[in-house]
């Protein structure tokens, strides 16, 4: 198989993406450590609802990055800041307005800082294998993590990776579209109402790991 992260670009300055990778990869290593997505049944409802909430972490981060400023007169905005900054009696929690980082309200400093994706994605990294058969046996499960490898393709492809802290609306939406997908995975093929049924649980190909595989501890006949 082609390794998932294939066509990754690994290093861009934007704070904001580098993030949502973060929480990416969180989500993904955890992935790697549950043996019930090694069952070819699939998984029960908790773990179903773990899921769904770590995407639901990620689509809120994606909406806190997407440039949205604090107004629609740009003027305005920057004598707001400038007012903000000299004023001792208001604090961060009154610039924070409960939607998108406001960074992009002022023209920031060009501090150039490329940073470079942290993770190893060659595969040989413990923590961050490569989603192939043998270390994931159940499909949806592998669905899954492959469509998580692709959103950090997709995200460090984003025209705003040169941006300083955030994506445009469009680039969001996108990113969104592709959390919507992995979501309907969890919903249509995750939780316990939506186990398959597995008449021979033990694929042939650990047949030869049982015991006596080989019969090596057969007993001898007696003369």
């Amino acid at each position: 198989m082609k390794n998932t992260f294939t066509g990754a670009v690994t290093q861009f300055p934007n704070r904001g993406i580098h993030y949502l990778l973060a929480e990416v990869m969180t989500l993904r290593k955890q992935c790697f450590l549950r043996d019930e997505f090694v069952s070819l049944t699939g998984w029960n409802d908790a773990l179903n609802l773990y899921l769904q909430t770590g995407l639901e972490n990620i689509a809120e981060t994606v909406k806190r990055i997407t440039y949205s400023p604090s107004g629609t007169d740009p003027a305005a905005v920057r004598d707001q800041r400038i007012a903000e900054a000299k004023d001792t009696e208001t604090g961060l929690a009154a610039a924070f307005d409960g939607k998108s980082i406001n960074s992009d309200d002022l023209v920031m400093p060009n501090v150039p800082l490329t940073r470079e994706l942290i993770y190893e994605l060659s595969g040989e990294h413990p923590d961050y294998p490569q989603p192939t058969q043998d270390r994931l046996p159940n499909d949806t499960a592998r669905a899954f993590v492959t469509g998580l490898d692709y959103f950090l393709v997709m995200a460090t492809n984003l025209d705003s990776r040169t941006q300083p802290s955030t994506v445009s609306a469009f680039e969001a939406a996108q990113l969104l579209a592709m959390l919507n997908e992995l979501y309907a995975l969890t919903a249509l093929k995750g939780g316990e109402a939506n186990r398959s049924d597995v008449p021979t649980g033990l694929p042939a190909s650990l047949r030869p790991t049982t015991f006596n595989a080989q019969g090596q501890h057969d007993p001898e006949p007696k003369a």
